[in-house]
């Protein structure tokens, strides 16, 4: 672990001198761990796919006013810490589980009834408990990205915990795994294609002419889709009107003919 935790400190120290081979090596290693960070809360969608983008084009604008590769990496957890991720379920529901079915248990269903029960935490619990479990921080670095006492920390991810633990109990699992262990059989998921191909083939471009102001802010870049998708609905809306009108006056022509 120290090891890693070193070679990745070097390249962090790499991307500070700009060196794009740093990025796609650092790029490799957290895509994984920033995809679930991500879709876990707002889902795989346009909104989830705009966020994803933005943590990496974020890194790449930080670069330039990191003073050392800490700050910089600093700098990346509080981009993933930042958006107000809407949730795929409400927060303010009960989280309230029927026994799991024999089949489903034996297929690994625990698992994924646990990252959608993850999903139901409220956003404080959730995000801190995806940081200790998914992207790996100890309770002191969280602390650090939420500006609060790492006892505060410590208490937020023990309720979480036991949140989960409880739900999964209820839904009658036996805990036979730890909750770490059962997480961690849930850590496989890997961005989709396109998202990787929409980061490797923006880096080099953003580090040559700087990063798009649209890129690094998120919300905007989720405005945009959604202006998009509404003119899209206009348009659609526009032409189904135009072919109706088209046959009903095309339906009075042949009756008058008659």
């Amino acid at each position: 672990m120290a090891a890693r935790r070193f070679d990745t400190d070097i390249l962090l120290e790499q991307l500070l001198q700009h060196e794009g081979k740093a990025f796609k090596a650092f790029y490799e290693r957290y895509r994984g761990r920033v995809y679930r960070f991500i879709v876990r809360q707002c889902g795989n969608g346009e909104e989830g796919q705009a966020e994803y983008i933005s943590i990496w084009a974020n890194l790449v604008d930080s670069r330039l006013r990191c003073k050392d590769g800490k700050e910089l990496k600093l700098a990346f957890l509080k981009s993933l810490k930042s958006p107000g991720f809407k949730p795929l379920v409400k927060t303010n529901m009960v989280i309230t589980f029927t026994l799991m079915p024999r089949e489903l248990e034996e297929e690994g269903g625990w698992s994924t009834l646990l990252v959608e029960m993850v999903r139901r935490l409220p956003e404080g619990l959730r995000k801190r408990f995806l940081f200790r479990y998914e992207i790996g921080l100890s309770n002191k670095a969280i602390a650090t990205i939420f500006h609060e006492e790492a006892s505060a920390t410590v208490k937020y991810i023990n309720e979480a915990e036991r949140e989960l633990t409880e739900g999964l109990m209820n839904a009658g699992c036996k805990m036979r795994l730890s909750l770490e262990s059962l997480y961690r059989e849930t850590r496989v998921l890997k961005p989709p294609a396109s998202w990787d191909q929409e980061v490797l083939s923006g880096y080099s471009e953003w580090f040559k002419n700087g990063v798009p102001d649209h890129l690094i802010n998120s919300e905007t870049t989720q405005k945009a889709h959604t202006r998009m998708a509404s003119m899209k609905a206009f348009f659609r809306n526009t032409v189904n009107q135009l072919r109706s009108d088209i046959h009903e006056k095309s339906q009075g022509t042949q009756q008058s003919t008659t």
